[in-house]
């Protein structure tokens, strides 16, 4: 299935740990609807690791 509502993911930095990066990401990113932004320093639990920062991003989002 393609989505077809404005998308943001939120990703956990790929030099701590992110199953969301290379080949997935490239693919899911060719959507024009989806967009993508990553918290440094964060793990696989990007709102536990780094919460405030998160929230940034969601905020950005949103914005």
């Amino acid at each position: 299935a393609r989505l077809t509502a404005p998308t943001h993911v939120i990703a956990s930095d790929p030099k701590v740990y992110s199953i969301f990066q290379g080949a997935l990401a490239d693919e899911v990113l060719q959507n024009p609807v989806v967009s993508m932004s990553v918290v440094t320093g964060a793990g696989h639990s990007p709102h536990r690791d780094k919460p405030e920062d998160t929230l940034a991003h969601l905020a950005a989002a949103i914005a």
